[in-house]
């Protein structure tokens, strides 16, 4: 038996076969001093119990999923507000019902165990079966690592809907869908990366694309193509069907991305001792410039655009906004916090703290 399943793995991998396009980056020196701009926040406290899980904006109105503990699980509810502040309850999810809201550019989208509910205004929400068809490939490496999928964000450009996320953590996920409802799996043949020492089997000797460091964890849609990320790599598409990887330096974890002004930035850090900051910049998805930050910024962790800027935030909520992703400002809001996400809407942006409390956004006035 084990060696059916050791010769059943080996010809997995050597399946696993990605051409991968290098990435054209150049590397600056790090911004010595930058310019400082003054910028109004509030922190804005929910109800207390509650323990804020994520928040998304789109068409005009925030929402957020948060969760309070009980004996029987943990309950997950949905809150909208018009600008940030006040808050209306909407709908109860269940017992540990997945909390990870999407917005794909036409509705909000909650996804978790074959279900999905979806919404355009956050406040009249419909339940819809998921069906995803897989091809023939994964099937087969489906039955060597599992099949546990996990959609984290998904993007929609008018006419085909793009989900991305991870298979059983650690395997990369991109789904394409024509009306939102039936999903075709792309296959690993065309995402997948083959990584030296990130193999669960052969104790981590063999070449593989099995680690978290490829769950793909952003898609968005802008300048005539489709963009996600993992922590390692870019994958671009023209249709969502046809995908292009775009593998970063060595030692180099991308957090986020964000796109405006026909320009894609990206934000992340060196997983060495420099631990340096670093952007990475685009017009089209296929060319990057690489920006290191140097210690000027401590593991960015988020990116946003509204209100023609692009405002980067650090784990010690430090920000820095930018209009064209080369020329940056500080941002001075005379707060001590540490921020997991960020996101826009109108003239605010919401931060979700990664301490505690955790029933409490931070409202930033742009």
């Amino acid at each position: 038996m084990g060696k059916k399943i050791t010769v059943c793995f080996i010809t997995i991998l050597l399946m696993l076969v990605t051409i991968v396009s290098p990435i054209h980056a150049v590397t600056t020196k790090p911004t010595a001093k930058l310019p400082v701009k003054a910028a109004a926040a509030t922190f804005k406290p929910l109800p207390a119990g509650l323990d804020i899980e994520d928040i998304a904006c789109g068409n005009n109105v925030f929402l957020l999923t948060a969760s309070r503990d009980s004996s029987d699980g943990k309950a997950v509810y949905i809150y909208s507000s018009l600008n940030g502040r006040n808050w209306v309850f909407r709908k109860y999810l269940g017992l540990n019902a997945s909390s990870r809201i999407m917005y794909d550019n036409r509705r909000f989208a909650i996804w978790g165990s074959g279900r999905c509910w979806t919404s355009v205004d956050g406040v009249t929400w419909s339940e819809q079966k998921m069906t995803v068809n897989e091809p023939e490939f994964n099937v087969k490496c489906f039955r060597v690592f599992g099949h546990d999928m996990e959609v984290v964000d998904m993007s929609y450009n008018g006419h085909r809907y793009v989900a991305v996320g991870n298979v059983n953590g650690s395997g990369p996920l991109i789904l394409e869908s024509e009306d939102g409802t039936t999903w075709n799996d792309i296959s690993w043949e065309q995402i997948a990366i083959n990584e030296p020492g990130f193999g669960i089997f052969g104790e981590g000797k063999g070449y593989t694309f099995y680690g978290q460091h490829q769950c793909i964890k952003k898609v968005l849609y802008g300048n005539n193509c489709f963009i996600a990320a993992s922590e390692i790599a870019f994958y671009r598409s023209e249709d969502g069907v046809n995908w292009d990887v775009i593998k970063i330096g060595n030692k180099e974890i991308l957090e986020d991305i964000a796109c405006g002004n026909g320009v894609f930035l990206a934000v992340g850090w060196q997983d060495s001792q420099s631990y340096d900051s670093l952007l990475w910049r685009s017009t089209d998805g296929k060319n990057w410039t690489r920006v290191n930050l140097g210690r000027t910024f401590r593991f960015p962790q988020s990116v946003t655009f509204s209100n023609g800027n692009f405002t980067v935030v650090d784990d010690k909520g430090n920000f820095l906004t930018s209009a064209n992703g080369m020329n940056w400002t500080k941002m001075a809001t005379g707060k001590a916090y540490r921020l997991f996400e960020l996101i826009s809407g109108k003239s605010i942006m919401l931060g979700r703290l990664l301490s505690f409390p955790r029933n409490t956004l931070l409202q930033i006035a742009v």
